[in-house]
């Protein structure tokens, strides 16, 4: 790895962006103190991205550009974890992104499939997701996944399957292969694309990380823990579910089929008390982070479980019936819209980086318009006043974020023309009562 990280050709450097040593290495150290492996891909040696920040000083090293996307796209996350609890320059986000993008040619010339284009390609899965870009977000997720199938990583346990030291030695590469599997379906669902493996999951052998039962976790390990122990049960339901519409015929009822699946992701966060999670860890913000994602990550599996198993023409694609409207589908759209004002009320510093993740990875913005349909549709309903109350929260947090981040002030300016919409249709109802 060394090798690349020092191979001779043209880089891109910090100081080309008008960076200095020091933030990048900032970015670094709160990136790794606060972000767990657990959830975000494991680096196979984090010395060599620690020497990054002073090696990009230097004018005769030249970095290798897949180390250096890895990098970039490390410190874009660690920008938000800034321990000084100062908000982040919006130009410093635009400038590292920017970096992310330019980096890429460079990196996919030369990427031959190796572990490291593998952390790269799910990384910038997530920093385009976040950016909203999500054809580049599906695009390097594809890579990953190609690159993951290549390196053999869905057969690491096919032999062998008894050997602790195997178990301790393949760990970090049962956790970057059990995120993909998670990423995967999630995206298969939500973006409506075919499976990115390409090896069919009866062939698979990729055991859980391990996990030692000499002592038991930390608290502040246990939050990841359960955090990826909880996707991992929604991964496999949603298994179940891919599995089971390729086997419905066209005459039997899809969604009575589905709806107990769905039902079943909506029992993991009861079971897993992922409210009282959240309030268990309410003075730590970064806890709270990785729990409110897993929240947004239940309810929006289910709003489009029920959404994919709806037949659709091409002329209803983007009309209210994609959702089939219900008990569940009202609840699971009231969750995403709390659980999203939750996020952005609960971390000022970072309330674009908060937006930016339950709009671009978890679609908040469906939830938020199948709720407000709802309310114009049914303004008679029982709970309109509470749903009335979500909408407006949601438009007052939005038009927060907007003031530091101009690129949300269309976005602001729409859900307040929304609000006011189906605000209007239910007084009018309850005046002519």
């Amino acid at each position: 790895m060394m090798s690349r990280l020092l191979r001779k050709r043209p880089g891109c450097g910090l100081k080309v962006c008008g960076f200095h040593c020091w933030i990048g290495s900032s970015y670094l150290a709160d990136y790794f103190t606060h972000l767990s492996p657990k959830i975000n891909p494991p680096l196979k040696d984090r010395r060599l991205i620690n020497l990054l920040p002073d090696l990009l000083e230097l004018d005769h090293v030249q970095v290798d550009a897949c180390m250096l996307l890895i990098y970039y796209c490390i410190i874009l996350q660690g920008c938000f974890l800034d321990a000084s609890n100062e908000r982040p320059d919006p130009q410093i986000h635009r400038h590292i992104y920017l970096s992310c993008l330019r980096t890429i040619p460079a990196w996919q010339n030369e990427a031959n499939g190796s572990m490291t284009d593998l952390i790269a390609a799910i990384l910038m899965t997530q920093t385009a997701a976040e950016a909203l870009d999500f054809g580049l977000s599906w695009h390097m997720h594809k890579q990953a996944c190609e690159y993951a199938q290549n390196l053999d990583l869905h057969n690491l346990d096919g032999t062998d399957t008894l050997n602790p030291a195997n178990k301790m030695m393949d760990d970090a590469d049962r956790v970057n292969m059990w995120n993909l599997i998670q990423l995967d379906m999630f995206y298969r669902l939500v973006n409506n694309k075919p499976p990115a493996f390409l090896s069919a999951l009866n062939n698979w052998r990729v055991n859980f990380p391990w996990l030692s039962l000499d002592s038991p976790p930390t608290q502040d390990e246990a939050v990841p823990v359960v955090v990826f122990l909880a996707r991992s049960r929604i991964t496999l339901i949603l298994i179940s579910y891919f599995q089971t519409l390729d086997a419905i015929g066209k005459d039997e009822d899809i969604l009575g089929i589905v709806g107990p699946l769905c039902l079943q992701v909506e029992q993991v966060y009861v079971e897993w008390k992922i409210d009282e999670w959240l309030h268990m860890h309410s003075q730590d913000e970064y806890q709270k982070w990785y729990l409110g994602e897993l929240a947004l990550s239940c309810y929006a599996c289910i709003l489009f479980m029920l959404c994919r198993a709806t037949p659709l023409s091409v002329n209803q694609a983007d009309n209210d019936n994609m959702i089939p409207r219900s008990d569940l589908s009202i609840r699971a759209s009231r969750k995403v819209v709390e659980i999203t004002c939750h996020m952005i009320d609960n971390f000022p510093m970072v309330g674009p980086e908060s937006l930016s993740v339950a709009l671009g990875t978890y679609r908040a913005h469906v939830a938020c318009a199948h709720l407000a349909s709802n309310i114009e549709k049914n303004p008679h309903a029982d709970a309109v006043g509470r749903d009335l109350v979500l909408v407006q929260r949601l438009a007052n947090c939005i038009e927060g974020v907007a003031l530091v981040e101009k690129e949300f002030t269309p976005l602001a300016r729409a859900l307040s023309c929304l609000y006011y919409k189906v605000a209007t249709k239910a007084d009018s109802y309850f005046q002519s009562m």
